[in-house]
């Protein structure tokens, strides 16, 4: 069903990100509150359409074990719609870490060294900060942050709105390419792409920025043939807000996951609890940390 300006033409097609037609799309109705059952000042249509339309897409060696079952939540940026910039939080779940195997040259290949070893959960997220610009009627990718390990690949833009990691150039085009984001679309400021370090799934802008020092100091590597695919969004996978979840304690919902049926339980607003993949953990095998002090921390999410 057609709504109040779905046929408009796109105003600003070359600018960065992606024009929405109809005003239920626009900043004004995000923040209007009409629909908000997590009470945290954005529209919940509004929600699921930025999350699903910003989906990145994960490269990943094919030898991998991929499964996961990503959850996602959005909340404007310190509260204040007034920034009109969405933040976008992915939080990959993955149910396996199955480890480098000892094949890195540097920290992970040092002997007797467990720092990437495999292990059970894997709590791996990516961050995307999403602006609204009432000129252009584009929403952007503005600003991102990508998981890698215990810690993470922060990014800049420069004057055209392409995100880059330094050192690079400011330049009109994509300067140093080893350290710029890539757009599997083309679209400047569209959804983005990453690729997840072979076994280890930290993640990285290019491969070039994986396999050299931004994969901590050349122990990651993403150079094996690879497969790709969007990160799945579900509108029943929005975990909502911290005061008003929709998703918290969770059993499994696949299937085939050896642990199925068995009643083990991930959290994702649970204070103080670990990520093991849905998994019992076993002896031996460390578990990651836990989502909540993720989605907590301010320098991460501020959730």
């Amino acid at each position: 069903m057609c709504v109040e300006g779905c046929l408009d033409p796109d105003p600003a097609p070359s600018a960065p990100g992606y024009f929405f037609p109809g005003t239920e799309n626009t900043w004004g109705h995000c923040a209007d509150g009409d629909l908000d059952a997590d009470s945290d000042g954005l529209d919940d249509d509004c929600e699921y359409m930025l999350a699903y339309s910003f989906r990145p897409e994960i490269s990943w060696v094919y030898f991998d074990n991929f499964n996961r079952e990503p959850r996602w939540a959005a909340e404007w940026v310190d509260g204040d719609p007034a920034g009109r910039t969405v933040r976008l939080a992915y939080l990959l779940s993955y149910w396996l870490d199955i480890g480098d195997g000892g094949t890195s040259g540097t920290i992970c290949g040092i002997a007797g060294s467990s720092a990437c070893d495999g292990h059970l959960g894997d709590s791996e997220w990516i961050r995307l900060d999403v602006t609204y610009n009432p000129v252009t009627k584009h929403w952007y990718l503005s600003d991102a942050k990508y998981s890698a390990h215990t810690s993470h690949v922060e990014f800049n833009r420069n004057s055209n709105g392409w995100l880059y990691v330094s050192p690079a150039s400011d330049g009109g085009g994509a300067g140093n390419a080893r350290n710029y984001m890539e757009y599997p679309d083309g679209k400047i400021g569209g959804y983005p792409r990453s690729y997840a370090a072979d076994g280890k799934k930290a993640n990285y802008p290019t491969v070039e920025y994986c396999d050299g020092p931004g994969g901590l100091g050349g122990a990651d590597e993403c150079s094996f043939p690879r497969i790709s695919a969007r990160i799945e969004v579900f509108a029943n996978a929005n975990l909502g807000s911290r005061h008003s979840p929709f998703v918290n304690c969770v059993t499994t919902t696949r299937t085939d996951h050896p642990s199925f049926g068995a009643g083990v339980v991930e959290c994702y607003w649970e204070e103080g609890v670990r990520f093991s993949g849905w998994y019992t953990n076993g002896a031996g095998q460390p578990t990651a940390t836990g989502y909540s002090g993720i989605l907590a921390d301010q320098s991460i999410f501020g959730f």
